[in-house]
């Protein structure tokens, strides 16, 4: 079974994210505190990581920059809708970029699309 983990400060935005991926085979973890993410992601080891951007004490750039250096694939789903920000995302590794609030049929297109790359 494909894992994917959630980070985002935000229990609404967790919520919907998990019931906008629905039950499709996929372990699904949450993780409401950025600084846990590094200290759990080992012994996880997700698939995919679906990240929000703004979050308390480590931003979700820095997150990104080091989930990707350990070769993290990692899907940002943030409320910042800025050419910046998605450059920024992209430019640190981001596979993909969905601006809240974001549709259910979009959500599972981008994860169904990244997962299909995945051994």
């Amino acid at each position: 079974m494909r894992k994917i983990l959630i980070v985002d400060d935000n229990y609404l935005s967790m919520f919907l994210l998990k019931e906008g991926i629905g039950k499709r085979n996929y372990d699904i973890m949450e993780v409401d505190d950025s600084t846990k993410v590094l200290e759990i992601i080992e012994d996880v080891k997700p698939d995919l990581v679906i990240l929000d951007i703004i979050m308390p004490n480590l931003s979700g750039f820095d997150l990104l920059k080091e989930l990707t250096k350990r070769e993290y694939k990692v899907v940002v789903v943030s409320s910042l809708d800025s050419n910046e920000a998605k450059k920024k995302a992209f430019d640190l590794g981001a596979k993909n970029y969905i601006t809240k609030p974001f549709s259910f049929d979009n959500l599972r297109t981008v994860i169904s699309d990244e997962m299909a790359y995945i051994n």
